[in-house]
C-alpha cells in the first residue's frame, strides 16, 4: 500500500457517503465536512466506495464457495447422465452451467460418430429446419447445427 492509499484511508476513516460528481471527481462526505477528490483513478474510486461501504455496513464477510461438487453428486451424475440437464440441475441443486461443465469435465456427453448415411442425409437436406433433421436422425439440435456448419464451410472452400 503506497502513501497515497494510506492518506486516503485516513480521510475515509469516518466518511459516511461518497458522491461521484463526474468521471474523475468524488465528493467525500463526513459528518462535519466535505472533501473533493480530483483526478482520481478507477482503483482509488473503488477503494473509496469499498471503505465507505465498510463504514456504513461493517466489514464484508468472506465469501464462501457455494455448491461444490462432492463424491456423492459426481457419482449420481455419472449414473444418471442420460437425464435431462434441467432435471439433473433440480435434483442436484446446481445450475445448468455447473451440470454441463462437470459432464464435460468427466467426458459424459454421449458423442457418437456420424455415419455415411447420416452425413449424406444431412447434405441432401442441409437447408431444412434443424428440429426436423435432428428428430429424423435422432440427434441433438446442437449436434446437427455443428455438423451442418462444418459441411457448409467445406462447400465454400
Amino acid at each position: 500500500m503506497n502513501d497515497l492509499h494510506r492518506k486516503l484511508l485516513l480521510i475515509l476513516n469516518d466518511a459516511i457517503d461518497v458522491e461521484e460528481l463526474d468521471q474523475n471527481r468524488l465528493l467525500i462526505i463526513k459528518n462535519d465536512e466535505k472533501i473533493l477528490l480530483k483526478n482520481i483513478s478507477e482503483d482509488i474510486k473503488n477503494l473509496c466506495y469499498e471503505k465507505i461501504g465498510e463504514n456504513i455496513l461493517g466489514k464484508p464477510k468472506k465469501k464462501l464457495k457455494k455448491n461444490l461438487w462432492n463424491e456423492k453428486d459426481i457419482n449420481f451424475l455419472i449414473q444418471n447422465r442420460t437425464l435431462d440437464i434441467s432435471e439433473l440441475s433440480k435434483i442436484l441443486g446446481k445450475s445448468k452451467l455447473q451440470i454441463n461443465y462437470m459432464m464435460g469435465h468427466l467426458n459424459l456427453f454421449n458423442k457418437r460418430s456420424w455415419s455415411k448415411e447420416e452425413l449424406n442425409f444431412l447434405k441432401n437436406h442441409i437447408d431444412l429446419p434443424l428440429l426436423w433433421i435432428s428428430e429424423t436422425l435422432n440427434r441433438s439440435i446442437a449436434s446437427v447445427k455443428a455438423k451442418r456448419r462444418i459441411l457448409k464451410n467445406e462447400k465454400v472452400k
